[in-house]
């Protein structure tokens, strides 16, 4: 092995500018380059592009929408209200909105108001169960694609009942969305009842379709119906099928969904639940009483058997709040439903008497009761509040 002795040896220093301006090929198609100033405690940024490649002024662009995305960070915005909208994009933005032409009676359809809070923050956490989420305009793109597929595959016509018997997930929020937007009725099926109770109410709602996920799909291999389970993951979105949702022909007098009540005789009642009547409702419980608003996270409690299971999931996401879901049976567990609250800062919570005080009950054995320090509002009902639970 022969040693190399260097002498003499000196080193020229090179700045990283100096060397990108003395080459005249750029390595890569596109290359984005970083430079921190410890003494002045700054950085500079470059771009370096191949101009076969990149046009002179999409990169000019390109630069000032880093810039402002920089500033926006430093500001401590919220994620979802990160924009790399320039000036000239924001005009042309409203200019093609004050352009729209706006129909009254749409803005009073639960799907539309849904749409809206979409265009308002579609990067918004929209939806989150565990360590799932979805954004907004994520949420907004399987909706439109499980209502075409409704429409195209499935034939399912305005005002035509539409059931579904999925337990506590995301797609069960989705389904929901989707049967509203093409302007079918929305009736829910609790998987825990009985099978001839579930059959019974499909007899009754007289219902094609129903929603299903795989563990429910075996309560209805008996009967006539046509069950749809979730299965979008390879399918994508066409301009031309968005033509399908506009096309439909819905007002705020339609109905949106039908719920059953046992009633004092054993039999179920329907009732039905226009979309005026919903959306009159939610807005007035969230921009009156700022019962909960668009800054705050609800948590989903009530089973899909009871008429508030609607207020939390439609409500909560017409208003353009966080939606917590919980995982099946989760609401039963007092630790996991408590750190699930604390975890994810949940500041409304709609929920009976019983489980109430089994929840503070827990709060106090276990001396925990800071996971419910984020709640804003708490809502009990369905049963006599006596004075121990309040």
């Amino acid at each position: 092995m022969e040693q190399f002795n260097f002498q003499n040896l000196h080193c020229i220093f090179y700045d990283d500018n100096e060397i990108l301006a003395r080459r005249l090929t750029s390595q890569f198609d596109l290359s984005f380059n970083i430079k921190y100033e410890p003494k002045q405690h700054s950085f500079s940024c470059s771009f370096e592009y191949k101009t076969n490649c990149f046009r002179h002024e999409t990169i000019e662009k390109l630069s000032r929408q880093y810039q402002l995305l920089t500033r926006q960070l430093f500001d401590n915005k919220p994620m979802y209200e990160l924009s790399i909208l320039l000036p000239e994009d924001i005009r042309i933005i409203t200019d093609l909105s004050i352009a729209d032409v706006q129909h009254q009676h749409q803005q009073q359809c639960i799907h539309y108001l849904f749409v809206d809070r979409c265009q308002e923050h579609p990067q918004k956490l929209c939806i989150v169960l565990d360590e799932q989420s979805l954004t907004y305009s994520e949420v907004l793109y399987y909706v439109q694609l499980l209502s075409v597929y409704l429409i195209k595959e499935c034939y399912v016509q305005p005002q035509q009942i539409v059931c579904q018997c999925v337990d506590r997930s995301i797609e069960m929020c989705i389904g929901i969305l989707s049967i509203l937007t093409c302007a079918a009725v929305y009736c829910p099926l609790n998987q825990q009842y009985p099978q001839k109770r579930l059959l019974s109410v499909i007899h009754d709602m007289q219902t094609q379709h129903v929603l299903v996920h795989q563990l429910t799909k075996y309560k209805f291999d008996e009967i006539n119906i046509q069950e749809i389970i979730y299965n979008l993951k390879h399918r994508c979105l066409l301009d031309n099928e968005l033509e399908l949702l506009s096309n439909v022909k819905l007002t705020a007098d339609h109905i949106a969904y039908v719920l059953s009540t046992s009633g004092t005789t054993g039999q179920p009642k329907f009732v039905p639940i226009c979309h005026r009547n919903f959306t009159s409702f939610i807005q007035s419980f969230s921009s009156n009483l700022q019962i909960f608003t668009s800054q705050d996270n609800v948590i989903q409690i009530a089973q899909c058997s009871f008429d508030v299971h609607f207020e939390e999931i439609v409500g909560a996401l017409v208003v353009g709040s966080t939606l917590v879901m919980l995982h099946p049976s989760g609401h039963l567990d007092m630790s996991y439903l408590s750190s699930v609250i604390q975890m994810k800062q949940v500041a409304f919570i709609d929920t009976v008497p019983t489980m109430m005080m089994s929840l503070c009950d827990y709060m106090q054995e276990t001396i925990q009761c800071e996971r419910l320090k984020s709640l804003r509002c708490i809502s009990v009902c369905g049963k006599y509040l006596n004075l121990f639970v309040v």
